[in-house]
């Protein structure tokens, strides 16, 4: 299955940038793991950081195609929660993906270190969560 997600990367001064995905939503959690695995020398570097995660989005896609990645100032298409990488703070959070505005689940953060010993990708945990409550 095909999902719309986006990665945002904030900087230290408040911006955003958005780096979306039209059928790689599912596969974000390991790019993103190898992404600050590779870039570990950058990770405080947020121009640097927001280059080596793009990069690891479209690793083995052809450069030429002219549909599947974007790059934005705003949240377009969204299907999942949002991985927000904070390079001056040296973590990732979990956005809700459906807001307009910025809408944290409460609690859900990791340092680098910690996100990136994860074994499984923590937004299907929530995924199910809301799905048995939608049910309720």
């Amino acid at each position: 299955m095909d999902l719309k997600n986006n990665i945002c990367v904030h900087d230290r001064f408040g911006g955003k940038v958005y780096l979306y995905t039209h059928k790689k939503g599912l596969e974000l959690f390991p790019i993103l793991q190898a992404a600050l695995i590779r870039g570990k020398d950058k990770l405080q570097d947020e121009q640097y950081l927001t280059r080596i995660v793009f990069s690891e989005m479209i690793k083995e896609t052809d450069l030429n195609d002219v549909d599947n990645f974007g790059i934005s100032a705003f949240l377009g298409d969204n299907e999942l929660p949002i991985f927000v990488v904070d390079g001056y703070n040296g973590r990732v959070l979990l956005e809700d993906g459906q807001c307009l505005t910025t809408c944290p689940y409460p609690g859900v953060a990791w340092t680098f270190n910690e996100f990136v010993k994860l074994k499984e990708d923590p937004r299907i945990a929530i995924l199910q969560a809301e799905y048995e409550a939608s049910k309720k």
